[in-house]
């Protein structure tokens, strides 16, 4: 363990944010003393596992709250700045200019396609700004020691810019996410009768949870005692009335629950009530190499997944035999995966066994984290 200070930054993000808190931060006080996770919200100065978890008041694209964060981060005095959005790369450069320190870039999700993909202006507006934010993004990208990627797909993007490009999947971690563990006994009596299908993770318009409504619908016909759960953070109040309005309509109130985001130590209590666990993507660009965290978690906690035609997703899931793909547009393609599933469970079982131990022998997050501290120690090393 060493002296030297890390110090990330997130402007978007909660601070137990699962990749930064649980997975980097978590990796990283193990060979460094002292690590700060600095974000903007509500909150205040505290110690969390020994991490120090300090929240700046703020909102989102404000010069203020920038102002708040460059104060923040210049007084940690770290050796290491970890930078989670792009709209920080300013504040690497204030600081690689002012102070000599190692800039780390973390970037999670193809920005630019999902502006082009899921902006609501017109179209060419769209491809305008998108255009715009990657022009900025790749000019200021060069202050990075380091960048830090979720997937092949933004290796490919950064590459030929930026110094050091590292793919960090975001496999779970195994002493967290346990196929052999038992929902606590409250959640067993409330869904203990269920047969239950679960879509963990962001809730909006990008994820066409509709689809996975109608889904439920039709699986329903079927299958006795079907629930879908959705759990996680809704996008917009709006939203959150067109899916209950949805809902409604369709006359599913008894077959779809939608659920508050949880702690995300509970998140594996819920997955473990699942006999299926949904990774519905649309057929676009940004998710074609897509990894998405809940295909890992589902396949450590042994339930098997039903997801999309999408290659990065297919070579997981055919390379694994943990469940079965489908073509996310049509409805009744995964209504029948689903009934299959449920329909045999010695096979499921069976798909949900391989899940389990293909992360134990490959995708599991004690890798990336030698990886992430290997990295860390050869920028350490290197002369500024």
């Amino acid at each position: 363990m060493v002296n030297k200070k890390v110090c990330m930054v997130t402007w978007g993000h909660d601070p137990l944010d699962d990749r930064i808190y649980f997975k980097e931060a978590l990796s990283l006080k193990k060979a460094y003393k002292q690590v700060t996770v600095l974000a903007v919200g509500s909150g205040k100065i505290c110690q969390v596992e020994g991490i120090k978890v300090l929240v700046v008041e703020g909102a989102r694209f404000s010069i203020l709250t920038m102002w708040r964060v460059w104060l923040a981060a210049r007084g940690e005095r770290a050796h290491f700045y970890h930078l989670h959005e792009p709209q920080l790369l300013f504040l690497g450069l204030f600081l690689k200019a002012l102070y000599r320190v190692r800039i780390i870039y973390d970037i999670h999700e193809h920005l630019p396609e999902m502006i082009r993909d899921f902006s609501r202006r017109p179209r060419a507006v769209s491809a305008l700004l998108a255009a715009v934010f990657s022009l900025v993004e790749l000019l200021l990208v060069r202050v990075a020691d380091a960048v830090f990627v979720a997937s092949d797909l933004l290796v490919s993007r950064y590459a030929k810019i930026a110094r050091r490009v590292v793919a960090i999947y975001n496999y779970p971690r195994i002493n967290m996410f346990a196929g052999d563990q038992a929902p606590p006994l409250a959640l067993r009596r409330k869904y203990g009768s269920s047969q239950i299908i679960m879509y963990h993770g962001q809730i909006g318009s990008a994820r066409d949870i509709p689809m996975l409504i109608r889904t439920a619908k039709l699986a329903s016909r079927k299958i006795q005692g079907l629930k879908l759960i959705l759990l996680g953070p809704i996008f917009g109040d709006s939203y959150r009335a067109e899916l209950l309005r949805l809902i409604r309509d369709e006359q599913v109130s008894d077959l779809v629950e939608l659920l508050e985001p949880v702690p995300h130590q509970q998140v594996p209590d819920y997955i473990a009530l699942s006999q299926v666990g949904l990774v519905i993507l649309p057929l676009l660009s940004v998710f074609r190499e897509s990894l998405p965290v809940k295909l890992f978690e589902y396949m450590a906690c042994g339930v098997p997944v039903v997801g999309s035609k999408l290659p990065a997703m297919a070579s997981i899931v055919e390379g694994s035999f943990c469940g079965l793909l489908v073509d996310p547009t049509d409805v009744e393609d995964i209504a029948r995966a689903v009934c299959y599933l449920l329909q045999h469970p010695q096979e499921a079982q069976a798909m949900g066994r391989r899940g389990m131990k293909a992360i134990e022998q490959k995708y599991n997050w004690s890798q990336m984290e030698t990886r992430l501290i290997t990295q860390y120690r050869e920028l350490q090393e290197d002369p500024c």
